[in-house]
């Protein structure tokens, strides 16, 4: 069955759909169709599963990075403080 809101997709569905997005932006964003870093970022955001290991989290300051350098308007600029275990605590 396809599904036209993401938001009610599987939360691995929707963390794969940001990091092809975010592939696709680092890219071009050629086939992006209007698709932004911030996009990428919300999508990877709504998905609550565990992440033992903070990929996710370490995706989502790879995001940020890229949205800063690429000058995307309307980019986030987080003050961030990281821990003894670079993680980063917000």
């Amino acid at each position: 069955m396809i599904k036209k809101d993401i938001n009610k997709s599987t939360g691995r569905f929707r963390l794969s759909a940001a990091v092809a997005a975010f592939g696709e932006l680092l890219r071009g964003g050629k086939y992006s169709n209007g698709f932004s870093f911030e996009n990428s970022i919300k999508l990877a955001q709504s998905v609550k599963n565990r992440d033992t290991f903070n990929f996710k989290g370490e995706l989502i300051n790879l995001m940020r990075t890229a949205s800063v350098l690429s000058g995307e308007p309307g980019h986030r600029n987080h003050q961030q403080q990281t821990s003894g275990n670079n993680m980063v605590v917000e």
